[in-house]
């Protein structure tokens, strides 16, 4: 499959949105909605190689993508925190929690193993329908389900640190793996967006 520029252009429009929302500035909070938008194009884009590759090569190539530069920029945000530990005297518990070993020392790189989480699940959605014959539409039903079920739960609120993002990011990877399943039927994607984005608004 060639490389579709157009996919370019809308993951750097969604990292520009999701810059400006860490900026605060005001009506930022739509920018977000560039996170979900990575999410659903991750997926999508993870599931024709999860149906050739071995889980091995596969999960080795996302490690390398989602992974090593989680690692690299935990090393970073891990070393200025101790740095301002030695500088200021901060308390090191007051810069260190527990719910860091599942998010990376800065809270916005919880993004990164949850997509490479996301993309073990695809994997795992591609060797289920390999073994199990089961309707793509039967698929596609549950997971309709499952995003809604994650919107409702999300705005609920009250969810802790990392609980929270990974709640809010779940219905995207429902989303990404209908529209991975049913490929171009775009008119049989289009009640699945329209009923999780019905969800958004309630």
């Amino acid at each position: 499959m060639g490389r579709n520029g157009t996919f370019d252009h809308a993951r750097l429009l969604a990292a520009f949105g999701i810059v400006v929302f860490h900026t605060g500035a005001p009506g930022a909070a739509i920018g977000y909605a560039g996170l979900p938008f990575f999410l659903i194009l991750l997926v999508l884009l993870a599931l024709p190689a999860a149906e050739c590759m071995s889980f091995t090569d596969f999960a080795a190539l996302r490690a390398r993508r989602l992974l090593r530069p989680w690692l690299i920029w935990s090393a970073v945000y891990a070393a200025l925190k101790l740095a301002e530990v030695a500088v200021t005297g901060t308390p090191m518990r007051a810069e260190f929690t527990a719910s860091m070993i599942l998010t990376g020392p800065a809270l916005h790189l919880w993004f990164l193993p949850f997509a490479f989480a996301a993309s073990l699940r695809v994997y795992g959605l591609a060797r289920l329908r390999q073994v199990l014959p089961v309707p793509v539409q039967t698929l596609c039903a549950v997971l309709l389900l499952a995003a809604l079920a994650l919107l409702s739960l999300h705005q609920r609120g009250g969810l802790p640190v990392p609980v929270a993002q990974w709640v809010f990011a779940g219905p995207a990877v429902c989303l990404g793996s209908i529209f991975a399943l049913l490929g171009t039927r775009t008119m049989q994607q289009a009640p699945a967006v329209g009923l999780v984005v019905a969800g958004l608004q309630c």
